[in-house]
Parts: C-alpha cells; structure tokens; sequence
C-alpha cells in the first residue's frame, strides 16, 4: 500500500507555504517540477553572514534572472567557466569602482544565482 506524505517549505521572509504531495513509504520522492515548486519559495534578497569575511564581506546576494541581468549590464566580467554541468562562473568588477565580484550563475530555469562581492544588488 502507498502512503500519501507531505513535505512543507516555509519561506521566513515572505511567511508562505508550499506543500508538497508525494508517495511513497518512508522518504517523499520530489520530482523536478515539485522542486521548482519548492524553490520558488526561496527569494531573491541580501544574506547578512553575521562576522566580515574576508572573502564575502557581511552579506551574499541571491538573485532572479531579471536582476542578475540588471547587475551585469554595469559590469565587466574579466573570466567566464562554463564547465560546470549546473552553473556558470563568473569573475569580474561592477561600476565605476570597479568592486570585484564572483557570481555563480545558476542553469536552471526559474532557479537564483550567487552573487558575492560587487555593489549590493537590492541596494541593501
């Protein structure tokens, strides 16, 4: 016999649930477009990391494609690795102050990109 499960994702930021319906017996099985779902819930914004890290500063950006797009049309990316079978990296300075930056650029639709370094993006 088949046992229906859920699996619930809440989002602290804009306090909304996904559930997700799966069977099976003892771990919910998530398919692609169930994890679309999922991860639609997960939002663009600034990630405060607390202490100043030398490398990342007090905060990382994750970012839509719309912003990422925004971000790079004042940038100039000095290396690009496609290589990776998931994500793009890329290297380069963003604006006048030429801050350096690293962005890890994610291939799957609807999915948001890493953004370290450069001008804050959500002007945070």
């Amino acid at each position: 016999m088949t046992k229906t499960t859920s699996l619930t994702c809440t989002s602290k930021a804009s306090k909304t649930s996904t559930v997700i319906n799966c069977q099976d017996q003892s771990t919910p099985l998530i398919r692609m477009q169930d994890m679309i779902t999922l991860l639609k819930g997960i939002q663009e914004r600034s990630i405060p990391i607390g202490d100043d890290h030398p490398l990342i500063g007090r905060a990382y950006e994750r970012l839509g494609s719309a912003a990422l797009e925004k971000f790079l049309k004042n940038a100039r990316v000095t290396h690009q690795d496609g290589q990776f079978l998931s994500f793009s990296l890329l290297v380069g300075t963003h604006g006048r102050k030429k801050a350096p930056f690293i962005c890890v650029k994610n291939r799957f639709e609807d999915g948001l990109h890493l953004l370290i370094g450069g001008f804050n993006a959500h002007g945070n």
